[in-house]
């Protein structure tokens, strides 16, 4: 099983920007991201 490092894309560490600002709503990036978090199962 792989082992996956936590990812929060809030996060304000080392990157200057917010990845979850950057996403805007409607754009195949938002979609994508949404599809990883909440859909598909990482398990």
């Amino acid at each position: 099983m792989a082992r996956y490092r936590h990812y929060d894309p809030d996060q304000t560490k080392m990157i200057p920007v917010s990845y979850g600002r950057q996403l805007l709503p409607g754009t195949f990036e938002h979609a994508l991201s949404y599809l990883i978090d909440n859909e598909i199962d990482l398990g």
